[in-house]
């Protein structure tokens, strides 16, 4: 029996959101008028700043807002306003993300500071059958759900087990 050969992605993911903000400063005489003003100017987050404040308490191994990973089989694309999977699998059958299971990563990708979410869904689940096109990241069995995505499917059979690995990648402002 010839194996499957299993096509490897060579290229980074595109990045779909990007964390920045901005500010306004005021200088107002005593008598409220402006005598000066900056204007809506865009800031600067320091590698620092988002690895300490932000990585580092999103990917927190002390109870993360992610706890679960979750498959399915539907195929439509999601867009913003998506809160929920297309046809996942039964909430059961969600994989519980514990901190052994999270890591924070400073160079996988060019730019940016990645928390990775690895999760095994066992073999052995009849009601876990069919093409696996989605797969989603939750706080809750239940909720909105944080993020995820579909893809071209793969069969998966009862006696097969799945090794996902889950990459978020924030990145800073540059200017």
């Amino acid at each position: 029996m010839a194996e499957k050969v299993v096509k490897r992605r060579s290229r980074v993911p595109k990045v779909s959101a990007v964390l920045e903000g901005f500010y306004r400063v005021n200088i107002k005489d005593p008598d409220g008028r402006v005598a000066g003003d900056s204007g809506w100017t865009h800031n600067l987050i320091p590698d620092a700043g988002l690895t300490l404040y932000v990585v580092k308490l999103f990917g927190s191994t002390n109870g993360s807002t992610v706890e679960f990973m979750q498959l399915g089989t539907g195929t439509t694309a999601y867009v913003t306003n998506t809160t929920a999977m297309n046809a996942p699998f039964a909430m059961s059958d969600a994989q519980a993300i514990a901190g052994s299971d999270i890591s924070l990563l400073t160079s996988v990708y060019s730019a940016g500071h990645t928390v990775r979410f690895l999760a095994t869904f066992a073999s052995g689940n009849s009601d876990r059958t069919g093409d696996i096109c989605e797969i989603g990241l939750y706080a809750a069995t239940s909720g909105t759900m944080f993020c995820g995505g579909t893809y071209t499917g793969s069969a998966l059979a009862s006696n097969q087990a799945v090794n996902c690995t889950y990459d978020v990648v924030f990145l800073a402002s540059t200017s």
